[in-house]
């Protein structure tokens, strides 16, 4: 059985859910934060727009990109299922050694600073902030997520390729983008 959390995108602020399996993977720290932030969205009972199941040539790269970077980005002291989930990613993109320290390197310090972002984002909300505080947080939060996505497509021609299928192959299909 399969239950979907809501998350709003950082890019076009359509809400977005990711699918997770009941006993399968563990929801990271920072996804799940996100996914408190925007607890009420989930239950605001709105249409898919698009379900990467059906669908997954009509979820953007942008989106899937920062799902994967969610998900990937490990704390500085990361737990025992982050560490796993890394180390069965990284299996799966079966990398060279070189975009291996390429792909580590492009995410360092990404947990670190999405994780502020979103807290200070909570903080904001909770306290009534002007509109536009918050939205300068999720154009930096966006921001972080573009970097990201940037450092990762420098892998090598070959570790791109896998990347790109990767995300094609496993992310996508498990994004679903709520809208009117």
């Amino acid at each position: 059985m399969r239950r979907r959390k809501c998350l709003r995108s950082p890019f076009t602020g359509s809400r977005v859910a990711t699918r997770y399996t009941k006993g399968g993977n563990t929801v990271h720290r920072l996804l799940a934060a996100t996914l408190l932030l925007t607890a009420a969205a989930a239950h605001a009972q709105l249409p898919i727009k698009v379900d990467g199941a059906d669908r997954p040539d009509q979820i953007p790269d942008n989106i899937a990109y920062a799902h994967f970077v969610i998900l990937m980005a490990q704390s500085d002291e990361p737990s025992t299922d982050e560490l796993a989930r890394g180390q069965g990613a990284l299996k799966k993109l079966d990398l060279a050694a070189a975009d291996t320290t390429r792909f580590k390197a492009a995410l360092a310090g990404v947990h670190k600073e999405l994780e502020f972002l979103t807290r200070e984002e909570a903080r904001l909300s909770a306290a009534k902030a002007e509109p536009a505080r918050i939205d300068r947080l999720r154009l930096q939060r966006s921001r972080v997520f573009d970097e990201a996505t940037t450092r990762l497509k420098r892998l090598s021609p070959a570790g791109r390729a896998k990347l790109e299928a990767f995300i094609e192959a496993e992310i996508k299909p498990n994004v679903v983008i709520y809208g009117e």
